[in-house]
C-alpha cells in the first residue's frame, strides 16, 4: 500500500487551509508603477486592431494586454505629456483624439494629423466624440454645441434643442444620434438636421442627465439625478428603445444624500449586464434579482471616482478611474462549489455528472456528496459505506452509480450505498479505477487484480505471467474493444485471450511513470506519464510531447477528450488543453510552442492543484462543461465560456533598429535602412486582453539578411509586448 499511501500523502499536503470561493468578477488594475502615463484616466477606447488605447491627464498611451506603450515616435511628440479629454476609433482603424489644449488629432499606424478645429479654440473644450454612420465626426464641445466636420471646415447645429454646453453624445446600435446637454433633463435624438426631444422622458424624469451609453438591444441607457430641497438625491436608471418608449429600471438600493453615490458613466456588457459608475462610491452592476451590487464592497474600488465605462466584444468591461489608473472586470469562468461542514478541510478526489443533473464528489475521509437544486446531501458510514475513503465514481449505461472506495465496490440504490461482493481480489479491496465497457460490463482494479461486473457475474484477470497486477491507476477500452491497463512502475497492459500482457515493455522511458489513459475514436491511445509528460500510441508507433514542447506541466493526474478534438488535462498548475490536430503536426525543433488554453487560480480556481488520482476523476457534464476536482472544491466552467484564439490579432510592429539605431517611418509608412546595417531587431506586440492561448506572430520579410516568417511566443498567457528579435 506504500503507492496509495503516497497519493494521500501528497493530496494532503498539496494546501490544507481553508479558501474562500472566488467572488463572480475577476478584476486586473493597472495604474502608473505599470506604464499608465498617468494614475488618473480620462478616455479609454478599443479599436478594430484590438488594442485599448488609453487617454490621461499627461498622455495617450496603448495597451496590449500586458503593457502600455507610449510611442517613441517623433510623429507621436505632440500627443506626449498632454492631456487627453475624448477617444474615438473609426472605421478605418484611425483613432481621433481630443486634447484639453483644445487640439484634435487623427492618428493612424504611428502616425498623426493635427486638425484645425477653426475659430479661436481656447473658448471651448471636447468633451465627447463619435463617428456618423457615414463617417462624419462629430464633437460635444462646452462653448461651440455639436459640431460637424464637413471637409477642413466645422458646421454648428443649430437647432434650438440644443445649447452650448453639449456634455454627452451617443450613437446607437441602429445609427440613430443621442444628445444631452450639460445639467439639463432634456434627451435629443434623431440624425443631423432632424432632431427631436424625447418628450416621455421629460415627463417621467425631473432630474438632470449623469450619463449616457448605447443598448445593446437599440436605444440608449441613461442614468439621472434629482436633487430635491427636502428629500436630498434620488438617482435612477432608464432604458429608452429605439421606439423611444421609457422603462425605469430597478431603484438604486441605496438612498443616503451624498454626491458620492450620483452616476458618472453607464455601460452594458456582452451579457446584457447593466453597470454604473459612481461619484465616489466605485462601481455597480443590475443583478438578476433586480437589485444594485457593489462590484467590491470593501477595497480601492469600492471609494474611487469613475470617470469611463467601456465594454468590448470579448465580454470585458474597462473602467476608467480618476485615480485608481484602469481596471479590466470580467466574469469568472470557474464556479467553485466547496464542500459542505464539517468536511471543508476533506480533498476532492473525483467527480460524477450523473443523468438526473446531479453532481457526486468523493472524497479523502467524508465519503460522498451529492450536490442538487442547489444544496449538497452527505453519504457514510448510516447510508452503507463501509469506507469513508471513496477514490472514483462511475455511472454506468443504466443510470447506477458505482463506487471505488478503500474497502470495496459499492453501488447506489437510490437512498443508501451496498456494498458489490467478488472474487478474492476483493479480499484486498481497494479500488481507485472503475470502467464501463461496450458490453455494459463495469470493471474495477484492486491491489491483487481486475474485477468485471456483469450480470450478476463477477471475473478477475490477472497478468499473463500469473504475477498480480499492483496498484491499476487507468483502464480503457479503445475503439477496437481492447482492454487497457495503466500500471505504475510496471508499464503498460493490453488483454489478450482473458489474460493482461505487458506491451512493449523496456521500449519506451515513460512506462514507469504511468498516470491516465484515453482511447479515442481515431484509434490512438493517448497515455499520461505523470513527471513525464504526454504520449500516444497509434498503428503500434509511441510519441511524446513534454515542457520542451509547450505543455504548461507535466504533473499530470488525468487525461480525456471532447467532442472537439482537444485533450484536457488535470495537472499540478490546474486544468489545460491542447487540440490533437496541433499535437500530431507538431514537429520538435521546426514547429512553434503548442498553444495550449489554461484554467487556473486566474480564472477562479481556488488551487492551481487538480486534485484526484484514480480514473475517471473529471465529470463532463450534459451542458458541456466540465467538473475537475480542485482540491476542497469542485471547480466548474464550459469550455465556451474561456478565452479563445477567435479575437486575438496579428502582431503589430512598435519599432524597427539597424545596428541600434530606431528606424522612423517614411510618409508612406516605409522602413528604410542602408544597406550598410548589419543587425536588425524587430520590436512587436499582439493585443490580447483577456489571456488564454496565444496568437501566431507573423512579420512580413526584411531584408537584408534574409525573411522573417512566422514567430509565436511561449504557450502560457500573453504574446509577450516589445519582443525582440535579431537577425
Amino acid at each position: 500500500m506504500e503507492l496509495f499511501a503516497l497519493f494521500f500523502l501528497l493530496v494532503s499536503l498539496a494546501n490544507t487551509s481553508a479558501e474562500t470561493p472566488p467572488a463572480d468578477y475577476i478584476v486586473q488594475s493597472w495604474g502608473s508603477e505599470q506604464g499608465l502615463p498617468s494614475a488618473s484616466v480620462s478616455a479609454i477606447v478599443r479599436t478594430p486592431d484590438g488594442f485599448i488605447w488609453v487617454g490621461t491627464p499627461n498622455g495617450l498611451a496603448r495597451f496590449d494586454g500586458q503593457h502600455f506603450q507610449e510611442s517613441r515616435s517623433a510623429a507621436m511628440r505632440p500627443l506626449h505629456g498632454v492631456a487627453i479629454t475624448a477617444l474615438v476609433g473609426d472605421d478605418h482603424g484611425g483613432l481621433w483624439v481630443a486634447t484639453g489644449t483644445p487640439g484634435l488629432f487623427h492618428v493612424r499606424r504611428d502616425q498623426v494629423e493635427a486638425v484645425p478645429l477653426g475659430e479661436d479654440p481656447k473658448k471651448f473644450k471636447i468633451h465627447a466624440m463619435i463617428v456618423d454612420a457615414d463617417g462624419t465626426l462629430l464633437l460635444a464641445t462646452e462653448g461651440r454645441g455639436l459640431l460637424r466636420r464637413s471637409g477642413n471646415h466645422w458646421l454648428t447645429n443649430t437647432d434650438p434643442q440644443m445649447n452650448t454646453f453639449v456634455k454627452f453624445l451617443v450613437r446607437d446600435r441602429d445609427g440613430e444620434l443621442w444628445v444631452a446637454p450639460y445639467l439639463s433633463r432634456h434627451l435629443i435624438h434623431g440624425r443631423l438636421g432632424n432632431w427631436a426631444v424625447v418628450t416621455e422622458f421629460e415627463q417621467k424624469e425631473e432630474g438632470s442627465i449623469e450619463a449616457l451609453a448605447p443598448a445593446r438591444q437599440g436605444g440608449v441607457w441613461v442614468a439621472t439625478k434629482t436633487v430635491h430641497p427636502k428629500l436630498g438625491r434620488s438617482r435612477r436608471v432608464f432604458h429608452i428603445g429605439s421606439d423611444l418608449t421609457v422603462n425605469q429600471l430597478p431603484p438604486y438600493h441605496w438612498d443616503l444624500d451624498s454626491v458620492r453615490w450620483d452616476a458618472t458613466a453607464i455601460g452594458e456588457d456582452t451579457r446584457g449586464d447593466v453597470w454604473v459608475g459612481t461619484q465616489n462610491a466605485g462601481v455597480f452592476s443590475l443583478s438578476p434579482s433586480g437589485s444594485w451590487i457593489p462590484l467590491r464592497a470593501e477595497g480601492s474600488l469600492a471609494d474611487l471616482i469613475v470617470r469611463a465605462l467601456e465594454p468590448d466584444e470579448e465580454g470585458s468591461l474597462w473602467v476608467a478611474f480618476e485615480s485608481g489608473g484602469l481596471a479590466q472586470v470580467r466574469r469568472r469562468p470557474v464556479t467553485a462549489l466547496k464542500l459542505p461542514e464539517p468536511s471543508r478541510q476533506n480533498i476532492v478526489l473525483c467527480a460524477c455528472a450523473t443523468r438526473d443533473g446531479s453532481l457526486w464528489a468523493a472524497t479523502d475521509g467524508a465519503g460522498i456528496f451529492r450536490y442538487r437544486d442547489g444544496k449538497f446531501t452527505a453519504f457514510g458510514a448510516a447510508e452503507g459505506l463501509a469506507s469513508l475513503h471513496v477514490g472514483v465514481l462511475l455511472e454506468d449505461h443504466t443510470g447506477t452509480l458505482w463506487a471505488g472506495t478503500f474497502d470495496g465496490v459499492f453501488r447506489f440504490n437510490g437512498t443508501r450505498f451496498e456494498l458489490v461482493s467478488g472474487p478474492p481480489p476483493l479480499a484486498t479491496p481497494t479500488v481507485v479505477c472503475l470502467m464501463e465497457d461496450h458490453e455494459g460490463g463495469v470493471w474495477a482494479t484492486t491491489p491483487r487484480g481486475i474485477i468485471r461486473f456483469k450480470d450478476g457475474q463477477t471475473h478477475a484477470y490477472l497478468a499473463a505471467d500469473g504475477v498480480p497486477m499492483t496498484y491499476i491507476m487507468a483502464l480503457v477500452e479503445d475503439r477496437a474493444g481492447v482492454i487497457w491497463a495503466a500500471v505504475p512502475q510496471d508499464g503498460l497492459y493490453r488483454l489478450e485471450d482473458g489474460r493482461f500482457v505487458r506491451f512493449a515493455h523496456g521500449q519506451w522511458p515513460e512506462e514507469r511513470s504511468l498516470r491516465s489513459l484515453y482511447a479515442d475514436a481515431d484509434g490512438a491511445l493517448w497515455i499520461v506519464a505523470y513527471d513525464m509528460g504526454l504520449a500516444r500510441l497509434k498503428d503500434g508507433q509511441f510519441r511524446h510531447w513534454d515542457l520542451a514542447d509547450g505543455l504548461p506541466d507535466v504533473g499530470i493526474h488525468a487525461v480525456f477528450g471532447d467532442k472537439k478534438g482537444n485533450l484536457w488535462f488535470a495537472s499540478n498548475s490546474g486544468a489545460f488543453s491542447c487540440s490533437k490536430a496541433e499535437l500530431e503536426a507538431y514537429v520538435p525543433g521546426k514547429s512553434p510552442p503548442l498553444l495550449c488554453q489554461r484554467v487556473s487560480v486566474e480564472e477562479g480556481m481556488v488551487s492551481r492543484y487538480c486534485s484526484g488520482f484514480g480514473q475517471p476523476i473529471v465529470a463532463q457534464m450534459t451542458n458541456g462543461g466540465f467538473c475537475f476536482p480542485n482540491r476542497q472544491t469542485l471547480a466548474m466552467f464550459d469550455p465556451r465560456d474561456l478565452p479563445s484564439g477567435e479575437n486575438l490579432r496579428p502582431a503589430a510592429v512598435d519599432e524597427v533598429l539597424a545596428d541600434d539605431d530606431r528606424l522612423e517611418p517614411a510618409a508612406d509608412n516605409a522602413v528604410r535602412a542602408s544597406s550598410q546595417s548589419r543587425r536588425y531587431e524587430f520590436r512587436y506586440t499582439s493585443p490580447n486582453l483577456l489571456g488564454g492561448r496565444t496568437a501566431p506572430v507573423s512579420l512580413s520579410p526584411f531584408r537584408p539578411g534574409g525573411e522573417m516568417g512566422e514567430q509565436r511566443q511561449p504557450a502560457r498567457g500573453l504574446l509577450q509586448p516589445a519582443s525582440a528579435r535579431t537577425l
